[in-house]
């Protein structure tokens, strides 16, 4: 995925995800490798650093999850799975 295609997914400008990219590589968060196919792209991988921190904010999400939703049954999680999705796909077809 190129900067333009992520900055359109989260509707911002391509600048702000080219400042995050270099914030993330400079704490050393991620890397880069060349596509062995076009030696003019490269592929952003995780470092250990940002594995380890992937695997914190998965168990945050998830400890967050259990707390605030263990309490809700699953027909009640699909309506607002539901929900969201229609929120989503409206926000989406605005931002066209």
């Amino acid at each position: 995925m190129y900067y333009n295609e992520i900055a359109t997914q989260f509707a911002i400008f391509k600048s702000e995800v080219s400042q995050v990219h270099v914030k993330l590589k400079a704490q050393n968060f991620i890397t880069h490798e060349s596509n062995p196919n076009n030696h003019r792209e490269f592929f952003i991988v995780l470092t250990e650093k940002g594995l380890t921190y992937q695997k914190l904010s998965e168990e945050a999400d998830k400890d967050f999850l259990m707390m605030h939703f263990s309490d809700i049954d699953l027909e009640q999680l699909q309506n607002i799975v539901q929900t969201i999705k229609k929120v989503n796909a409206s926000i989406s077809s605005s931002n066209r």
